[in-house]
């Protein structure tokens, strides 16, 4: 998908889609831990990646927290006062991500997963079926753009949704495709794209950019 539209951080926003492409490449490079269920041993990899979270730090994070989390580590070399899980003004509830970049301001990016394909175990190792959650997840995503967008000029800058997705068929780029068609403004970076390391399915980011206006 070419890059669309205006956008809201200028030559920041190709910068920023990059380096989060490259943190979750090493991410799943990194994600070497081996964990038990169902009677087998599964490799983590990017797509569990909280498994390997979890063996390093004990944390009963999910996969999306446990990205963020790592994300926001990585991000510090290049955005320092990057952090995970700020919450939004006057809510409960919480941002994944908060990037704070020089000479613009705080960027709140909201995480999200797509898994297309899921795995069982064969004598010969994993093999791909397809994920029954995996339209769930898609929505998910087109609420987050909703959630982030309701932030105010001041407390934000610009407003982000990543979606990280997994897939063999290449469903994700007309998934993509049709939430740039759908949400006006915004402006769209991706896919980077490479194999998975441990399960060899296509590991995909995408990134949805949008300038914080005053509301009425």
């Amino acid at each position: 998908m070419e890059p669309s539209r205006e956008d809201p951080l200028g030559p920041l926003g190709t910068i920023l889609f990059k380096r989060m492409g490259e943190g979750l490449q090493a991410m799943d490079q990194e994600a070497t831990t081996r964990f038990q269920a169902d009677g087998h041993e599964w490799p983590s990899g990017l797509r569990q990646y909280h498994e390997h979270h979890r063996a390093l730090t004990g944390s009963r994070r999910t996969c999306e927290p446990s990205w963020s989390q790592r994300l926001a580590e990585l991000l510090q070399a290049n955005f320092p006062g990057t952090v995970a899980e700020v919450r939004y003004p006057a809510s409960s509830q919480s941002c994944d991500l908060t990037v704070w970049a020089p000479e613009f301001g705080w960027v709140y990016v909201e995480v999200k997963g797509a898994w297309a394909v899921n795995f069982w175990m064969a004598p010969d190792g994993p093999r791909a079926k397809p994920n029954p959650s995996y339209n769930p997840h898609l929505h998910r995503a087109f609420d987050d753009f909703d959630k982030v967008r309701s932030l105010q000029k001041g407390a934000a800058a610009a407003v982000g949704v990543l979606l990280v997705g997994f897939d063999l068929d290449h469903s994700l780029d007309q998934a993509a495709g049709a939430i740039t068609q759908a949400r006006s403004g915004w402006r769209a970076h991706g896919p980077m794209t490479w194999r998975e390391a441990s399960y060899g399915t296509r590991a995909s980011v995408w990134l949805w950019l949008l300038a914080v206006t005053p509301h009425a």
